[in-house]
């Protein structure tokens, strides 16, 4: 059944998933917009393996929903979403909630007491005034827009916690690192979803020094924030892949 115009305008101001890409969505905006997750692909890990994870995420990383914006590839975006939809104003509409839902400015308590459950907006940007983040070997470090190195530490792998968002609970949705340096401060836990740049193109992680609001999406500390990131070297096909599993989960319901 076609989606209303009504129902798409609404949803282009509301977000439809738990965090900022295509790993798991909030099940009561998915049901009402025909809006489902697929499972993500698994990230091994096994806490007597501290970093076994983190092999799978090697690379340099940029802002993933900047790159999804760019102009040059709105066509692609049609073409996916054309799929699913023939309506012009429809795919229009798809196409403005997917890109524009995940560019919100504000997080923490500040987002708290500006939004509800009905009416929000992810911010899926790198904070902290990061531009890239790479990891390499149990290192992870960041740095600005001007190539300064904001940060540098060792991590661990620590365990595994569940993603709260409201009463619906994501068992063992995030994967936990930690860093033993001094003034770590705000990276001092790094926590990382199971999507990989082979298996769903991109990857979504949070980072903070307060470990009990890292798995919480709508409350705490880190409230309506969850980093989305791209490998900086990606190409024409990783990001072609990237737009069609994001309409596939989304538009499509696969």
């Amino acid at each position: 059944m076609k989606k209303s115009i009504a129902l798409l305008l609404t949803l282009s101001l509301t977000a439809s998933l738990y965090g900022c890409g295509s790993t798991s969505s909030n099940q009561q905006h998915a049901k009402a917009a025909n809006v489902t997750s697929t499972e993500s692909s698994t990230l091994v890990e096994d806490a007597s393996n501290s970093n076994s994870g983190l092999s799978s995420l090697e690379g340099t990383y940029i802002e993933l929903f900047p790159e999804f914006m760019r102009e040059e590839y709105k066509d692609w975006w049609v073409e996916c979403i054309k799929a699913y939809e023939t309506d012009d104003e429809t795919i229009e509409n798809y196409y403005k909630m997917l890109t524009e839902t995940y560019i919100g400015k504000i997080t923490g308590q500040k987002a708290v007491d500006t939004y509800s459950q009905d009416s929000y907006l992810f911010d899926c940007y790198f904070e902290n005034d990061l531009k890239t983040i790479t990891i390499n070997g149990n290192t992870i470090s960041g740095k600005d827009a001007n190539g300064k190195e904001i940060f540098s530490h060792s991590y661990t792998y620590l365990e595994d916690i569940n993603g709260l968002h409201g009463d619906s609970v994501m068992d063992n949705y995030f994967h936990v690192y930690e860093t033993k340096d001094e003034g770590a401060g705000q990276f001092k836990y790094f926590v990382f979803t199971d999507d990989t740049p082979s298996g769903e193109y991109h990857i979504e992680f949070r980072y903070g020094e307060n470990l009990d609001d890292l798995g919480t999406f709508i409350d705490g500390d880190y409230a309506y924030w969850m980093a989305s990131g791209i490998p900086q070297d990606y190409d024409e096909e990783l990001i072609h892949n990237c737009i069609k599993l994001f309409v596939d989960e989304n538009v499509g319901g696969k």
